[in-house]
């Protein structure tokens, strides 16, 4: 097979012409110039940096800021219907207990965090399904960000319930576990 052929049946960009049995690509050869140039780029994971994750650092200042309340950390995603009706049923709950005192806590938060790949969906999202009550967020990566490596996740989506210095007392509770174990604690 004539080679100047297979290059334009391969690659239909490349202008081939065939002259004196030579083959001249006049164009898209920068293309594989510059992967092989790519190809020795530093990358800065090899350098032992990692970029910071704006998500991670988020949640970090959301919890900061709710030191001393109970918080339920919930993650979700637009996609996963147990997931999302399970975080309006935990929105209705931050507004029934948002005033309430316990004894080892100043109060309850809910912070929604939206494991959705894009902001856009998670923005919609949040409207239609009328969580404002709750403190919510988006982390791109969804279960590959930092924050579902920090918490575990897995290949799931799931919740956690913080006491007011921020230590994990239970996993994965439904509502109603919730409302039950937030009754048990509320100061009458």
């Amino acid at each position: 097979m004539d080679l100047a052929k297979l290059l334009v049946g391969s690659f239909p960009d490349l202008v081939v012409t065939k002259t004196n049995n030579m083959i001249k690509i006049k164009t898209a050869c920068w293309m594989f110039v510059l992967l092989f140039m790519l190809s020795f780029a530093p990358n800065a994971k090899q350098n032992g940096l990692t970029p910071p994750d704006k998500a991670y650092n988020e949640l970090k200042g959301k919890l900061k800021t709710n030191q001393g309340h109970l918080v339920l950390l919930n993650f979700w995603a637009s996609h996963h219907a147990g997931s999302r009706i399970e975080n309006i049923k935990f929105a209705q709950l931050a507004k029934h207990f948002q005033h309430e005192i316990f004894p080892e806590a100043k109060g309850f938060v809910v912070v929604s965090v939206s494991l959705d790949a894009y902001p856009s969906i998670y923005e919609e999202t949040v409207k239609r399904d009328g969580l404002t009550y709750t403190q919510n967020m988006h982390a791109s990566n969804g279960l590959h960000s930092k924050l579902a490596k920090t918490y575990k996740l897995g290949n799931d989506f799931g919740n956690l319930l913080l006491d007011a210095e921020g230590k994990v007392l239970a996993r994965n509770l439904s509502a109603e576990n919730i409302k039950e174990i937030l009754k048990k604690q509320q100061i009458n």
